[in-house]
């Protein structure tokens, strides 16, 4: 992997029905997926994980357990109701933060 690149794995949707089996075997394979892009350099990795909570939480377990740091982003939202009463949020990106 190159330095300085940018490569992003779309996080999956994960059923309400979902199993933990199901959700730890999703976070295996997304784990699985980060370091064979890592190739030789995973802790030279910093991992931005943004999902459904249980399988950020297993993801960003084995990541870390790996010697890869992890990051959530933080937003600020705004919420107004616009003219056809309909509710609309905004966010605006502060800072990435520390898992």
């Amino acid at each position: 992997m190159l330095a300085d690149t940018l490569i992003d794995i779309p996080f999956p949707q994960v059923c309400p029905d979902a199993s933990e089996e199901q959700v730890a075997q999703m976070a295996d394979e997304l784990f699985g997926n980060v370091l064979n892009r890592a190739g030789d350099a995973p802790m030279s990795v910093i991992a931005h994980v943004m999902g459904e909570m249980t399988l950020t939480y297993a993801l960003v377990s084995r990541l870390k357990s790996a010697g890869i740091k992890c990051v959530a982003s933080t937003t600020e939202r705004k919420t107004y109701i616009d003219a056809g009463g309909m509710k609309v949020s905004e966010f605006k990106f502060i800072k990435f933060r520390d898992y």
